[in-house]
């Protein structure tokens, strides 16, 4: 299970909550796979996009950009107000 830990925990996920559900819920069990499924799939898709946001050059060079250009422009601020 070390090994292939991200694979093993997309099954110890569902069948953690389906169990820690088990005893509230009497309800159809595939409807509730099914909506934890999709809230698992939901969560890692936003995880993913986050992800590529954080880790991707073209943005961290575009928003360097931007920072400098805000900065600049609130520095000649300043010093006209002064």
């Amino acid at each position: 299970m070390v090994r292939n830990y991200g694979i093993a925990v997309v099954f110890i996920t569902i069948l953690t909550i389906f169990l820690a559900e088990s005893g509230v819920v009497q309800a159809n069990p595939n409807a509730l796979f099914m909506a934890r499924f999709l809230d698992i799939l939901v969560g890692s898709l936003i995880g993913a996009l986050g992800g590529w946001i954080l880790y991707n050059e073209q943005i961290h060079y575009l928003a360097k950009n931007q920072i400098r250009r805000a900065k600049s422009r609130l520095d000649r601020r300043t010093e006209n107000s002064q």
